[in-house]
């Protein structure tokens, strides 16, 4: 396991069979590992990217997620803000959960091929007609840098930071 705490500048962490934890720390993150979860806690700065095969993947109180991508686990993310590059979370088996502060604008796609797309009267977000049962396609606030989160096998949550899903 690699656990890294109330570091200052940017991070990159690689491992094999072991979890990630990062937390209280500042800068951005590039955090990859195969078999095991990756934890973030309280970061100022932005999670560039966070993958692995088989294990959870949970951000909470990042200032923003570039990538984040798991094979067979759940996503769940809390971000403030969405960078330039935009907001991409992709999972094969698993839920992603996407929390966000109230102050974020962004276009926003969210798919699944076997599960729900939950936005739990989230507000300030209007769809497109081309949205369908497992794709909504839409627009946050008054738009911005993209948000993408997609997963084959299982459900699509967006909340508000603050709210319960």
């Amino acid at each position: 396991a690699i656990e890294v705490l109330n570091a200052d500048g940017d991070i990159t962490a690689t491992n094999s069979n072991g979890s990630i934890t990062v937390k209280d720390c500042k800068g951005n993150l590039t955090l990859e590992t195969t078999i095991a979860g990756i934890h973030v806690a309280n970061l100022q700065g932005s999670v560039l990217l966070a993958k692995n095969k088989r294990g959870a993947i949970t951000i909470k109180g990042a200032s923003a997620v570039q990538s984040a991508e798991t094979s067979d686990a759940d996503v769940t993310a809390e971000i403030s803000s969405v960078g330039e590059k935009g907001t991409t979370i992709r999972v094969n088996k698993g839920s992603i959960s996407l929390s966000l502060a109230s102050s974020v604008n962004a276009d926003i796609e969210m798919k699944t091929s076997s599960g729900d797309i939950g936005t739990h009267s989230f507000g300030r977000l209007t769809t497109s007609g081309d949205s369908t049962a497992g794709y909504v396609k839409g627009t946050i606030g008054s738009g911005g840098y993209k948000i993408y989160l997609e997963t084959s096998q299982g459900n699509v949550e967006l909340s508000r930071s603050g709210t319960a899903p």
